[in-house]
């Protein structure tokens, strides 16, 4: 009686799995002729044509000044342009840090290659006088530009600051790396966390906590965030 149930059994499992194979369809190879080709190509080139109007600005890098109250950085734009922006963390305004046709205008006069006022390639620059003024290298040459007239003129090499790999918000990196920063402040008294999505101060003295967020929630929570030099603001 045992042997005929499991013959059962077995014939069953058999005619159930012809049964899938059968009902299964065949694969056939993929052979594009030319013109679906063609369509791909098209098809790929018009998604490249509309990503490439997508704006990100999810990896800002600023560039303090030595008072440790303003910074500039770099934005970009559609069409793959960029412009700059002029930041007061103080009152935590910010502006177009100067006008980019009138300084790529002056450029191209002072170095006497043509500048795109979209794609300006500066990276040492720092601002004075409030903003108002900036100094930069373009062209490998120097210049110090009133940017009340666009006024440029050569000047020496007065930067203030040296490419330094172990000075947070200056390492040069990859846009697919990771944020780097020191959560404890520059004094070493502070230090800033996550919990529930949320930033928190946290003492290191005494332990004590304070909310700077609350709308984060573990969905969707805050990202790193960095210390000024002077460790007043934190960004």
């Amino acid at each position: 009686m045992k042997l005929r149930s499991v013959l059962g059994v077995a014939t069953f499992l058999c005619g159930f799995s012809l049964s899938l194979n059968a009902q299964s369809p065949s694969l056939s190879a993929y052979k594009p002729n030319p013109q679906e080709l063609l369509a791909n190509y098209a098809r790929t080139e018009a998604l490249d044509t509309v990503l490439r109007n997508v704006v990100s600005n999810n990896d800002i890098s600023p560039v303090w000044h030595t008072d440790g109250n303003s910074f500039w950085y770099r934005k970009n734009m559609p069409a793959r342009k960029w412009q700059f922006v002029y930041v007061d963390a103080k009152t935590g305004n910010s502006k177009t840090a100067f006008d980019h046709q009138a300084l790529a205008a002056a450029l191209t006069k002072a170095t006497g290659k043509s500048q795109d006022q979209g794609k300006l390639n500066l990276i040492e620059m720092f601002f004075g006088d409030n903003g108002n003024a900036v100094t930069l290298k373009a062209d490998g040459k120097w210049f110090k530009v009133n940017l009340a007239d666009y006024q440029c003129q050569q000047a020496t090499d007065t930067t203030y600051l040296r490419y330094n790999i172990r000075r947070p918000l200056q390492n040069k990196r990859s846009r697919w790396a990771g944020f780097r920063s020191s959560r404890k402040s520059p004094d070493g008294k502070q230090e800033i966390s996550i919990k529930d999505g949320n930033l928190v101060l946290k003492s290191l003295a005494d332990q004590t906590e304070t909310a700077l967020t609350t709308d984060g929630t573990s969905a969707r929570p805050y990202g790193e965030a960095t210390w000024s030099p002077d460790g007043k603001t934190i960004i």
